[in-house]
């Protein structure tokens, strides 16, 4: 979790900093109504998965048998192990920092990217992560999966909170990765359509995100349909927030009015553009 904070935290001050003064556009757009909405709803999601974090008991069962695993998850079942989980979060912090970067010094070395287009790239970030992060939490706290390394029992050799050991579903840091992964190759294309770079960056992004994932498995802290849902969900968002963004950017580029009305032989044509 503190990792985590402090991974946001530098992102934030880098997206603050980044800006320069160039002039030019980006197939997204930044709206003050439209991402007052959209970030206050992030936040608010947020802040919802850490209170509950906070304050929600969970029902700790007294025996955990592994009989009690879906097949297809019982095989991932095993002991934690410290050098996959520093594996684990060293790809984890690649995916989710480096590769933003890596996204936000490509446009800041293009002229024909602007000031204005990194905050918007940066402001589509935070709010990707806003909302990929309080959806794990809050669905963390209801389903209250204990991990694979649970059923061992021995798990008091390293330090973390009892809770943590329920909160197997879904998986936060690959959520965290995939979308990462999936806001950087999205974005990247659009904005450079005809660069070369746009598979490798994919692939690097997506590699970065599946090690996490990999990791987190061999690490005993996840099964496979803990990191399978956490992508989806960071996929989702990942490519989600910036979408809204683009239609904002066509929306635009339009500017006829809203309400057409044609004269056609048998009266009159109404057409209405959204």
């Amino acid at each position: 979790m503190v990792l985590k904070r402090i991974l946001f935290s530098a992102f934030s001050v880098f997206f603050l900093f980044s800006a320069s003064n160039l002039n030019a556009e980006i197939p997204f757009k930044k709206d003050a109504l439209k991402d007052g909405i959209i970030f206050t709803t992030g936040a608010a999601v947020f802040t919802a998965g850490m209170l509950m974090d906070e304050y929600v008991e969970f029902d700790y069962p007294d025996v955990l048998d592994k009989d009690d695993i879906n097949p297809l998850d019982r095989w991932s079942v095993k002991g934690y192990s410290k050098p996959f989980g520093y594996a684990g979060n060293i790809s984890y912090g690649a995916g989710v920092l480096l590769a933003p970067e890596l996204l936000f010094s490509c446009s800041y070395l293009n002229d024909d990217i602007s000031g204005q287009d990194l905050v918007t790239i940066g402001l589509m970030y935070v709010e990707s992560f806003l909302y990929t992060k309080g959806t794990v939490n809050i669905i963390k706290n209801i389903v209250q999966r204990p991990r694979p390394y649970a059923y061992y029992g021995d798990v008091d050799f390293f330090d973390e909170s009892v809770k943590d050991r329920y909160c197997s579903f879904p998986s936060g840091h690959t959520s965290d990765a995939f979308m990462s992964a999936a806001f950087t190759t999205y974005v990247f294309h659009e904005c450079f359509p005809d660069s070369k770079w746009c598979v490798p960056v994919g692939i690097a992004s997506y590699a970065l995100a599946g090690s996490t994932a990999a990791f987190r498995m061999l690490s005993g802290n996840h099964f496979l349909t803990d990191v399978l849902g956490g992508a989806a969900i960071g996929t989702l968002y990942g490519i989600g927030i910036p979408y809204l963004h683009k239609l904002m950017y066509k929306k635009s580029l339009d500017s006829s009015s809203t309400l057409q009305i044609t004269p056609v032989p048998a009266g009159l044509n109404f057409t209405v553009r959204f």
